[in-house]
Parts: structure tokens; sequence; C-alpha cells
């Protein structure tokens, strides 16, 4: 039992750092032997703060974030693997669209769903998001006649009846918001 305490105090004493360092004191015992390098994960668990910015409520935001972030990059890979295999996947293409408009990459969105549709051009969906991405880019004109075409195919099809109303209210098309 006394071996296993010994060995306990022997490895407090290894982890616990010089007065001088901890205190920063000025001595001057402060030299290159008293840095001690952690490698491997051994220097996460010990100084989170380092790695996500804090171990408070915006160090968790931040781990959050960058897992939303890689799912999405790993979304995004899925759809090109599936897209290289088969380039005529209207699914594939619709979502990788979304996803890259949900990134605000609209260029890349705006050709995934053109593509899509070239595919399946009855799609209300694809219209309806084509719409969304137009408004990204600040082509509104060409947005409400995404709206409009989303519409026409699916009348009940409210998300686009809504979104083509708050274009028609940004562009002050009084005509088409009381439609």
């Amino acid at each position: 039992m006394a071996s296993k305490e010994s060995a306990v105090a022997t490895a407090k004493e290894q982890i616990k750092p010089k007065k001088s360092v901890e205190t920063g004191n000025g001595n001057g015992d402060y030299t290159a032997d008293s840095i001690k390098v952690l490698g491997g994960m051994e220097a996460v668990r010990k100084r989170p703060a380092m790695y996500i910015g804090s171990t408070g409520e915006l160090g968790l935001h931040h781990l959050v974030y960058e897992v939303v972030d890689n799912s999405v990059d790993e979304a995004l890979a899925g759809f090109d693997r599936l897209l290289a295999a088969q380039p005529d996947n209207f699914e594939a293409l619709y979502n990788r669209g979304v996803i890259l408009s949900q990134q605000q990459r609209f260029e890349e969105s705006l050709a995934a769903l053109d593509t899509a549709l070239a595919l399946r051009p009855g799609a209300a969906a694809v219209f309806h998001n084509r719409g969304a991405v137009l408004v990204g880019l600040e082509r509104y004109r060409e947005a409400m006649e995404s709206y409009d075409r989303a519409v026409e195919l699916d009348p009940g099809y409210i998300p686009a009846r809504a979104n083509r109303t708050m274009v028609a209210l940004n562009l002050c098309d009084w005509d088409r918001v009381a439609r």
C-alpha cells in the first residue's frame, strides 16, 4: 500500500509546476527544461481552451458549430461521390443545391438546381429553392419568375407563395402581392 501512495505522491510532484513558473515571480528559474511539451490528446485534455477558445458556453457553441460544419462538408462530399458515379441523379443534384444555398454558396447552388431542373422540369420544389438562391444573389426579378413557376406547377405550395409575396413587396410589385 505504501508503494502505491508514494507512486501517487511522485506523480503529483511531477505534475505540480515549480513555484516560480506558477507565480511568474521573475527569479530566473524559468528555463527550457521548465517547458513540458504535451503530445497527442493529452494536450487537448489538459488545455482544451487552446483548441476551442474557451471551456465555457462559447467553447461549447464552437464545438457544435464545428460538428455541424463538418457534417455539411461530409454530406456534400457524399453527393459529389454519388454524382461522379451517377451524373443524372436528380435527388443528389437537388440536395446538393439546397445544402450549398444554406452555406450561401449561391452560384454553385444555382448551377446544381438548374441541372436538376433540366432532369425534371416540373419540380415545383426546385423552382422554389432556385428562387431562394436568386434572392441570395439579389436577382429579384428572376426569383419572382422562379416562384411564379413553382406556384403554377403546384398552386397549393405555400412556401413558394409566401416567398413570392415577400419578393413582390421588395420590388413594390403590388399586382403580384395581391395574387
